[in-house]
């Protein structure tokens, strides 16, 4: 089995899921995964969901596709990137005046995350 993380990629406009081998940072390209995003809906968990649900995407493929595939993967956890600022200690929101995600300001997305993932 590979070692592997889901790498997330969210933008302005979109959110992309994807297996990235974890000792040769190489990506799978049969599983990426994008989706578009509102990142300025007032209800910051319709986009936390959106994010979710292109993870949810990835997954339930690998599942599906599981017993055909001649590579299996080892998920040991989620890499998130988000360009926009952040207070990376404690996971809290300080996203202002971007014109995108800004019901998030305040809010700890790391609690936020880790609550959505429990819905998968």
């Amino acid at each position: 089995m590979r070692r592997s993380a889901i790498g997330l990629d969210i933008g302005g406009e979109h959110v992309t899921a994807a297996l990235v081998d974890i000792e040769t940072l190489q990506i799978y390209n049969d599983t990426i995964y994008s989706h578009f995003i509102d990142s300025q809906a007032n209800d910051p968990r319709l986009v936390i969901k959106s994010w979710i649900d292109c993870i949810h995407d990835l997954l339930n493929d690998y599942i599906a596709s599981y017993d055909q595939s001649s590579i299996k993967y080892d998920i040991v956890g989620i890499g998130i990137g988000l360009p926009v600022p952040l207070d990376y200690k404690n996971g809290i929101s300080l996203i202002k005046n971007l014109y995108k995600y800004e019901s998030f300001y305040g809010i700890n997305l790391t609690m936020a995350i880790k609550h959505a993932l429990k819905e998968l």
